[in-house]
């Protein structure tokens, strides 16, 4: 895994305004990744143990952070901000994903910590944590010196800090629950954690189903993904209202490649589109895709689903559909990942079904665990359940990505004498 460099290190304090003089700017100065780290019941140890316990609880959480931050060797570019019952980490963006790693190390170690072996605590450490991550443009400053000339220290001001914030609260005790911009701005294939590695999970499998959650100060729910780095999932807080989202309805019978409109009550797919290879450099591995209304996409070899094997898939003019990503940098174009070309095989899983049997929705991914979303057509005699492993052409309408011709994957495997087993939907 690759981490930092020195160029992201942070700044010196004295390169940075005033808060006032930043707002007073009307312009945020950088594009940041937050995490937010908060103890469990922290009161409730602190009222009913001795100093000496919770404040051990407390040094060894810390620690922790600490350790954990030199481990990825991320100390450099992270301001690191202690909030009494927890902590806050500020990043940048494009160090999203070994952010997820940070925070699912330091799970890792405070719920092995709190482990039993033959119904005996390992140690004293009983400490529970819960975490949220957002991603977006901030607004970066000095404290306020308190009569200090140079007070040191990095804050920052805007809406990733509020939403990470919120996340954590909804989140119950071991959960990590990431905003979207997150999901899609992280490198999911940089990802790890000790069960997931023993279990084999691709990028895609480290991201929970897209869900939503309503939050104080917002009027519409938050959508979010829980960070799969455990067996189960933990969710959320009793406390908190989450559903899950779901498939739109369509107002009438579908057409045979037309998609139905996604409506705002159904399933949050990314934002994807459709559109042509504008310019391409195969000798450097990206170029730009021209999409909807004339807007340009950055097109990266790693945002492909399928490697251009023979260099020759990826030429201008080619039709591609892709999910919309941010992009790296404030200034920066949009970026196209989970990329497909339009005319080419491929396959995935359909993730979804409607209840008529008429139409669902399949799935694929690129490296990075970002997935691309198709409507299918099904055909009548089906009777292919969610999770089926499904080969299709790639196509496209006037409302974006299709999967056409779909048929169940058929893997042929060498029985060992000679003769092939042929597998079809996952059984022999």
């Amino acid at each position: 895994m690759t981490y930092y460099n020195n160029s992201e290190a942070l700044p010196s304090s004295e390169n940075l305004p005033t808060i006032t003089e930043a707002l007073g700017g009307k312009k945020t100065n950088g594009r940041y990744t937050v995490g937010f780290l908060d103890m469990v019941d922290s009161l409730g140890r602190m009222v009913e143990h001795p100093a000496a316990t919770w404040m051990g609880e407390t040094e060894f959480v810390y620690r922790t952070i600490e350790d954990v931050l030199d481990q990825f060797s991320l100390r450099p570019h992270t301001v690191l901000k202690v909030e009494g019952d927890g902590a806050i980490m500020v990043v940048p963006s494009s160090r999203a994903a070994d952010l997820i790693n940070v925070m699912v190390m330091i799970m890792e170690v405070l719920y092995q910590s709190a482990q039993t072996r033959m119904g005996h605590f390992t140690g004293d450490i009983v400490v529970k944590m819960r975490g949220g991550i957002a991603t977006g443009e901030l607004l970066r400053f000095i404290p306020p010196a308190n009569g200090v000339e140079h007070p040191g220290g990095i804050d920052h001001i805007g809406p990733p800090m509020a939403i990470a914030s919120r996340l954590c609260s909804a989140a119950s005790p071991n959960a990590i629950l990431a905003d979207v911009t997150t999901i899609e701005t992280a490198d999911l294939g940089a990802v790890r954690s000790q069960l997931g590695t023993l279990r084999h999970r691709t990028p895609a499998e480290y991201r929970g189903d897209s869900q939503v959650v309503r939050v104080k100060g917002l009027k519409n729910p938050l959508p979010y993904h829980e960070i799969h780095w455990h067996d189960n999932l933990f969710g959320l807080a009793s406390t908190a209202v989450t559903e899950t989202t779901k498939p739109p309805t369509p107002s009438g019978p579908p057409a045979v490649t037309a998609a139905p409109p996604e409506r705002s009550t159904g399933r949050r797919h990314p934002e994807k589109a459709v559109g042509k290879i504008k310019t391409w450099r195969e000798d450097l591995g990206w170029g730009f895709v021209s999409g909807p209304g004339g807007e340009d996409f950055y097109l990266n070899r790693r945002g492909l689903v399928y490697a251009d094997e023979d260099g020759k898939a990826l030429r201008p003019g080619v039709e591609v559909a892709f999910t919309i990503a941010p992009p790296v940098a404030e200034g920066k174009a949009r970026r196209a990942l989970a990329a497909l070309v339009v005319g080419a095989e491929a396959d995935g899983k359909l993730v979804y079904r409607h209840a008529t049997g008429a139409y669902g929705y399949i799935d694929v991914a690129d490296e990075r665990g970002t997935t691309l979303s198709l409507y299918v057509r099904i055909p009548s005699d089906s009777a292919w359940p969610v999770g089926t492993e499904l080969a299709f052409i790639v196509g496209s309408d006037p409302r974006g990505p299709v999967a056409l011709n779909p048929e169940i994957l058929v893997d042929d495997t060498s029985d060992g004498n000679g003769g092939t087993l042929t597998i079809v939907g996952g059984a022999a």
